[in-house]
């Protein structure tokens, strides 16, 4: 019986078999038995006029009473007719007449031991009949046929008018010959039905094994080979009927499909950001080369196609995984933070989107996911922080060190406020030392004196100035040092800029490739639209696919805002670190020219002082040449001049420092913060 449920072949046989069986045996048994009553009929019909014409043929003798001649005619029907029987029997069923004279004066049951026979004939005695019947009797068909004797007013003189019936005529013919030769009519009937049925069932079996059979195996081995994935299957029946217009509609359906999943093979493959789906069961169905490599995989995607994707991600096959999730609760997940490891060994951040997957019946049949690699951007965020580290520290070592430069000013400035003081009290020793000249011959000792103090005053102005010079060039180290950690500085500045200028960039690269999955979502959405129901399939995934791009866009879009904030900072603190550098380069300069000046002082308080010895020189030998004196004592005056004006510069310059110094004070601080 397995083969009628495997076999259509077998099935349309047996069917067509068993149907023209059953209408061949229906059409040749009513043709049998129409036939075989037609000549039942037909023999009765006949029987009937041969039994009517020798009751006409006995009839006459017995209506005048002639004994002899009624029995005359009966012994001429039983020569004539050796296969019939004919029997007259009185009201009471005794024979009167017969073919046979052994039955005459006996009871018709007695003489006829098959009762069936008897009772039907003696009907005729008890009613007014004139009916036939075939029976079947000691193994002979007999055709019976029985009339009553009507007690008619010309057999009143024999038989009085008080009997309504007188008797039966009874006649019984022996057909079995006629019946015989029907049967054996009717066995050949049915042999060549049988035949023509066999006949009937090969061809028809025939043609619909070459017609249809054939055809529908065409067809299923096509099918199959779709069904295995080869959709290099034709169904080529070039026939017009309906097995043809099947063939070609399922041709057409396979070129849909192959369209169909050709496109959204090629959107798959198409991706460039790691993405896989899964089914029901959570086994790969698809993944990408990009995965791959984001996971250190070795080999083509369709090696773990059929794998479970928790072991694939996670080396763990009982580990939870997002897509389990979205397909038991039926929800999209988001942005979702993963951390996986590289077969290699190192961290994978990185953000997963995941969607579940319907059928057109609305069936879950897996689930789709992207996942965005942030690892290079978490990076850059740790060196961006080690950098902020560093330049923190730097900021430290550069407002301490801008401390010391100020503190440095502040004294630097008191002691060129000293000399400015010296200088003046100079300036007003000279202009008394000028007037003491012009008294000169008056008193010497006080020209001697006033000469002494004024070597004094000179040899502390030099002292003065030589630790003002000193302090100068300490605050210039001091600002060389400041230069050069501002100019550290402006390294790591420099590098986080070009850092955050490659996150950028990267983040650019990231929405590009969201648009361009963005731009395939939708044309796979157009192109499932123009599939119509074969393409539903295929728009349910485009749609997730442009789902999850605008997702990836979005988060990427914060990352980028993020991103922005950091560059925009940065551009902020190089700003900052360029005025910094500027403004320390600036203080060294004045540093610089405070220090010439200094040198200036010293040189011209030396002079001064020199001057100041020949002027107590030139008092012990002031009557030598007076007029010396007083020239003296003019280029000393210009010279004290030239000391104050240039201790009023240095005063500005180291003022100019100390600004400078409070500036780069206020810009670190505010990089600090």
């Amino acid at each position: 019986m397995n083969i009628f449920r495997k076999s259509l072949n077998a099935k349309i046989g047996l069917l067509v078999s068993a149907l023209s069986f059953l209408g061949f045996a229906g059409v040749v048994g009513l043709a049998i038995y129409w036939q075989y009553t037609g000549m039942v009929g037909q023999l009765g019909e006949g029987v009937s006029r041969s039994a009517e014409l020798l009751m006409h043929a006995i009839e006459r003798p017995m209506i005048i009473g002639n004994d002899e001649g009624t029995r005359e005619e009966i012994k001429a029907v039983a020569r004539q007719f050796p296969d019939t029987k004919l029997f007259l029997t009185d009201y009471r069923g005794n024979v009167t007449y017969s073919t046979d004279p052994q039955a005459v004066r006996k009871d018709f049951k007695q003489y006829y031991n098959e009762s069936q026979v008897a009772d039907f004939a003696l009907k005729a005695i008890e009613d007014q009949m004139a009916e036939h019947a075939l029976i079947q009797a000691e193994d002979k068909d007999l055709f019976v046929r029985s009339l009553s004797i009507m007690n008619a007013p010309s057999c009143y003189h024999c038989h009085g008018s008080s009997k309504r019936i007188l008797g039966s005529m009874v006649f019984v013919q022996d057909v079995t010959g006629q019946l015989e030769t029907i049967n054996s009519h009717i066995v050949k009937i049915i042999i060549v039905c049988i035949i023509g049925l066999l006949v009937l069932i090969g061809l028809v079996t025939r043609f619909i094994h070459v017609g249809v059979i054939n055809r529908i195996a065409a067809i299923l081995g096509a099918s199959h080979k779709v069904s295995q994935g080869d959709f290099s299957a034709r169904f080529d029946d070039g026939s017009p009927d309906e097995l043809g217009v099947l063939s070609d509609n399922l041709g057409k359906m396979v070129n849909v499909l192959k369209e169909q999943l050709g496109f959204s093979r090629g959107i798959l493959h198409g991706m460039t950001v790691p993405c896989y789906v899964v089914d029901e069961k959570e086994r790969i169905t698809f993944v990408n080369k990009a995965i791959l490599e984001l996971l250190g995989l070795e080999g083509t995607p369709e090696e773990y196609v059929g794998s479970s994707i928790a072991e694939f991600l996670y080396n763990d096959p009982n580990h939870p995984t997002v897509v389990g999730k979205v397909m038991r609760d039926k929800v999209v997940i988001e942005k979702q933070h993963m951390d996986v490891k590289h077969r290699q060994g190192h961290e994978i951040y990185g953000l997963i989107d995941a969607a579940p997957l319907y059928d057109l019946d609305n069936t879950l049949i897996g689930a789709f996911a992207i996942i965005t690699d942030l690892s290079e951007i978490r990076a850059q965020q740790k060196t961006i922080e080690t950098q902020n580290a560093i330049i923190a520290e730097a900021a430290n070592d550069a407002h301490s060190i801008s401390g010391s430069v100020a503190t440095a000013a502040e004294q630097l400035a008191d002691q060129v406020a000293q000399a400015s003081r010296g200088a003046d009290e100079q300036r007003a020793r000279i202009t008394e030392m000028a007037t003491a000249v012009e008294q000169m011959n008056a008193t010497v000792m006080e020209v001697a004196q006033n000469a002494s103090e004024a070597a004094t005053n000179a040899e502390q102005t030099k002292k003065q100035a030589q630790t003002g010079m000193e302090d100068v060039n300490k605050a210039i180290a001091a600002i060389g040092r400041v230069q050069e950690r501002v100019k550290q500085m402006k390294v790591h500045m420099d590098a986080l800029g070009t850092q955050s200028d490659e996150i950028g960039t990267i983040i650019n690269v990231i929405n590009d490739i969201a648009d361009q999955t963005n731009l395939l979502a939708l044309n796979a959405a157009i192109e499932a639209a123009r599939a119509g129901e074969a393409g539903r399939g295929f728009a349910v995934v485009a749609d997730e696919v442009r789902k999850l791009a605008e997702k990836t866009m979005s988060a990427t879009k914060e990352v980028a805002s993020v991103v922005h904030g950091i560059q925009s900072g940065t551009k902020t603190s190089l700003g900052e670190m360029d005025l910094a550098h500027e403004e320390v380069t600036t203080t060294a300069e004045l540093g610089k020219r405070a220090g010439s000046s200094l040198k200036h002082i010293v040189g011209l308080v030396d002079a001064s002082a020199d001057q100041v010895r020949a002027i107590a020189t030139a008092s012990e030998e002031q009557s030598v040449s007076s007029e010396q004196i007083a020239r003296s004592a003019e280029e000393v005056n210009v010279i004290a001049s030239e000391t104050a004006q240039t201790m009023s510069e240095s005063a500005n310059a180291v003022s100019s420092l100390s600004q400078l110094a409070t500036d780069l004070s206020r810009i670190i601080e505010r990089m600090r913060q």
